[in-house]
Parts: C-alpha cells; structure tokens; sequence
C-alpha cells in the first residue's frame, strides 16, 4: 500500500519527486493518452498511462491538471488523481477560449522497498473552444480584503450537472493560481451545492484549532492531551481557491481562483477556557468590542469517545489527491504523534448527532469583557469552544478555538478507626475470714 507519509510531502511539493538510481526498470513509461485535443465547456476529457495504473496494490498514482493562461497569470481549472491508471478533467465554462491552455501530467509509484519512481509527462496542448450561452460556474466574493481572524462568504454554481457536489474553499499563502504549491494554509470552508448546483459558503480565515487525544484502558482514563494552536497567519498576498468534487470523488472542477489580501490581524487570541480543578466547571472569557458575542461549547465525554462517535483528524482524506491532501495536512497529531480531533475556527456552527452542543451567548462589559460558565454532565472528558467576537464577516472576527480537559477524581472512601475496647478487670474473689473490731 502507499506510503501516507511520502503521498502528503509529494502533494505539498515538501520532497523533491526524483526518481532513485534503483527504481525498478520500466516501471513508468512515457505513454500518456489524452483522450481529445479540443472542446468547448462541459467536454469530458480522459487522461490515461497504461504505465501509471495500480487498482490492486494502490502504488501508482496518476496525477492531471487543466491550465489556462499563460504565466505569471496562468490559473487551474480542473484537476484529478487516482489508482486506475486514468482521470477525467472536465472543462469548467468560465475559462476564456482565447486563452491557450495546457494539460499536464505525472505519475508517481511507490513500493514497499522505497524504490520509489516518480514521471513528468509531455504537457499536451488544448484547445478551449466557445461555449454556448453565459457562463454559470461563476462565484462572487463578499469581500477580497480582510483581518486575519475574519470571514468572507461565496456565492457561486458548480453547473447543474454538478447538482449536490461537495464544494470546498481553501486559501493559501501567495499568488500563485495553478495550486501546483501549496503552502501556508490560511483557512478552508466547506457547502453543498442544492439541486441546481449553486452555493453559498462560509470562509473563516484563521488556521487555529484545538486537537486533543485520549488514552484508555477499559473504563479507565489514563491520559487526555489537548492543544491550542494560536492563529499564525500574517498580513499578506494569498489566493482562494473553490472546487467542486464530482460524484466519483477524483475530479475536481475548479471554479476561477480569487487573490486575497490580509491587511491585519484581528485580535484571536483575546479568549480562554479554563477548567476548575478537580470540578466539572469550565469558564471562557475575553474581550470583545465589535459587538455581542456568540458560538457554542462541544463536549465528549470518555465513553463517548470509547464507543467512536469522534473520529480521529488525520485518517479521513485520501493522501493521493493533492488538493484535499493539503488541506488535511492542516490537520496535524498532537505532540506525541497521537491523531488528534479538530475543531477550528468556523466551526461554531456545527451540530452533530450524539455530541453534547451548548450555544453560546454573550453581553460584553462597558470594557469588552465577557464570560460564560458552564458545567459537563461527567467526570471525565473534554470541553471545546469556538466563539465569535461581533460578525466574522462584517467588523468581528472568530476566536481562537479552545479546549481544556475535564477530570475529577474518583471520592475516596475513608474506613472509620474503631478503638479498641479493653475489658474491665474481673472482680476479685472474697477471702473468708473472722473480722475484729476494735473497742
């Protein structure tokens, strides 16, 4: 199987992708196929390399892209990877015919030796054809410039033939529109597009997060770790990028990249969630002077987390697709390598079944100050929040998340000392006898 590890780096372009001195001979071959040359929006285009398959093992990885425009302004536009040996790239309809565009290819294939072979292909020139009526995989940004801490809401349409697709958002660090470096995470959102495809899509841009991990043998805690990540995002150029996943999860029809700016930062990180020792009260509290503040707790306790309604950060996206590989890998293990559950900063919103969620509701003092006590129905587990200062997407800004571990002993049971009772001495035995008296 592949190696998660090396599949993360090579997407994140963190390793150079050389091919070793012992790679297996022949083992990739120069043999990409594009199935058309040309097409207008909407053309399905199937890139394949009977070299580059691997259905059984999972060890070759094709990996394709559409580009349009040329540098330094050349933009994705549609992307795909997978283990069948081919991918299809659809032709979104908000690209200009006028532009040249380019597809480009490569293979990686790994073993369980380490030899691992990595191939650029020829990139094969397309031909962008007009389209038929206006556009509709189109999106509109609230806002392009913003505090880092605040949000931006998209408006926009994957197509009616992509009707309830999964829609993403992601914003990286510079100006690069191809995605072909993705580095410096600075925020993701996440919506479903309805029955015709549109959307609208909350984009919180703050890459904190709470983690937390959780050891245990039978009912028995043994250790519960939490982590703050504070926001480290600085003022700066940064791009947004908006995809919609087709229906087999391996494409990805891009929606045109917008450039942000970050001008400041917000103040994130004016809030925090204690725990009363040995209690289950928890308290969060900060400063706010952008308006009321709102947000919710989440809790688990440990037998909840023991009967797997959390589920671990790290696992849940395949390594292979660069895109959601590289928003995953914003999702790091806690400190001792243990996966951890996150929560970040947008997602006060979010309500799951079998999870203990409180809102959160707060007047801050004529100083800004604020809080708000709660208390968990358990003895052992974990406390989360995330709040908002005023509204994320006008003047507020989202907090940092936080977390705090909830453990209270078990009452210790003390065994009354009894004193010991000494018998009384036995009465003495009467001595017979004559008694005198005197006078």
């Amino acid at each position: 199987m592949i190696r998660r590890r090396n599949a993360i780096l090579l997407a994140l372009g963190l390793i150079a992708p050389l091919a070793l001195v012992d790679a297996p001979a022949g083992a990739i071959d120069q043999d990409l196929v594009v199935s058309t040359a040309a097409g207008p929006p909407g053309t399905a285009i199937t890139v394949s390399s009977a070299s580059c398959e691997d259905p059984v093992d999972e060890n070759a990885i094709i990996e394709a892209s559409l580009y349009v425009g040329t540098a330094p302004d050349q933009q994705i536009a549609a992307y795909g990877s997978g283990y069948q040996g081919s991918v299809v790239l659809t032709v979104p309809d908000w690209v200009d015919p006028d532009q040249p565009a380019v597809i480009e290819a490569s293979c990686y294939f790994f073993t369980e030796e380490g030899n691992d072979d990595f191939l650029e292909y020829d990139p094969v020139a397309f031909d962008i054809e007009p389209g038929i009526g206006a556009p509709v995989q189109v999106r509109t940004f609230s806002r392009t410039e913003l505090l880092a801490g605040q949000g931006l809401i998209v408006n926009g349409s994957c197509g009616p033939d992509l009707a309830n697709s999964f829609v993403t958002a992601a914003v990286f660090e510079g100006t690069d529109q191809t995605g072909k470096e993705l580095t410096g995470i600075a925020g993701q959102g996440w919506a479903e597009a309805d029955g015709d495809g549109a959307f609208e899509l909350n984009l919180i841009v703050n890459d904190a997060f709470v983690g937390f991990g959780i050891e245990g043998e039978d009912e028995q805690v043994l250790d519960i770790v939490t982590e703050e990540v504070p926001m480290s995002i600085e003022p700066g150029d940064y791009t947004a990028f908006v995809y919609c996943s087709t229906n087999d999860e391996e494409s990805l029809l891009f929606l045109e990249p917008q450039p942000l700016v970050i001008t400041g930062t917000a103040p994130t990180g004016d809030i925090d969630l204690v725990n009363e020792a040995d209690t289950r009260n928890v308290t969060l509290s900060g400063t706010c002077e952008a308006g009321e503040v709102t947000g919710g707790f989440e809790s688990y306790s440990f037998a909840e987390l023991r009967s797997g309604l959390v589920a671990s950060g790290g696992d849940a996206v395949d390594p292979h697709n660069r895109f959601e590989a590289a928003v995953a890998a914003a999702t790091p293990a806690l400190p001792d390598g243990r996966p951890a559950h996150v929560v970040r900063a947008g997602d006060a919103d979010r309500i799951l079944s079998d999870q203990s969620f409180v809102d959160i509701a707060a007047a801050p003092d004529a100083d800004g100050a604020w809080q708000v006590d709660e208390a968990t129905d358990f003895d052992e587990g974990i406390v989360m929040a995330t709040a908002f200062c005023g509204d994320p997407f006008a003047d507020g800004f989202a907090y940092d998340p936080q977390g705090v571990s909830v453990q209270v002993p078990e009452p210790t049971t003390t065994v009354p000392t009894v004193p010991t009772t000494v018998p009384p001495a036995p009465p003495a035995n009467a001595v017979q006898g004559t008694p005198d008296y005197a006078g």
